[in-house]
């Protein structure tokens, strides 16, 4: 029987720069994979859920939609709209507490609250002078 003389410490292992190589390579692919999905969410979220920015006294373009006449108004739309509500919508804007624009609707800004509501005054249409409050993310 042939007994192994070597050392642990003398067992050939590979060198340290091959090491470094490797995590160099991992961290490249991670770096590169970081970048494409970065890239991938700012294209996407231009187009999706996140929020516009708007100033004060810009002029905005709003789609065909239902706006609220205060704060407290759009969002019990918000909340009819998520529940399906759509008769109770209706109701509403036969109350005058909400009012439907036509797209591309021109409405200034007037005033933003918090990071998603805005109110804005009509600007064109059936109802040119009316305030409205909506979400930017309609935009």
């Amino acid at each position: 029987m042939v007994e192994d003389d070597k050392k642990p410490s003398e067992v050939n292992s590979p060198p340290l720069s091959l090491y470094l190589f490797v995590i160099g390579i991992f961290f490249l692919f991670c770096l590169f994979t970081c970048s494409l999905c970065s890239s991938a969410f700012s294209s996407s979220s231009s187009s999706s859920s996140y929020a516009k920015s708007v100033r004060v006294g810009e002029t905005v373009t709003i789609p065909y939609l239902i706006l609220g006449t205060t704060e407290a108004d759009w969002d019990e739309l918000v909340t009819l709209a998520a529940r399906k509500q759509n008769g109770q919508m209706m109701t509403m804007a036969a109350s005058g507490r909400a009012f439907i624009v036509e797209d591309n609707t021109s409405a200034e800004v007037l005033e933003t609250k918090s990071l998603y509501m805005i109110k804005v005054r009509i600007l064109d249409g059936e109802h040119t002078g009316k305030i409205g409050w909506l979400s930017r993310e309609l935009l």
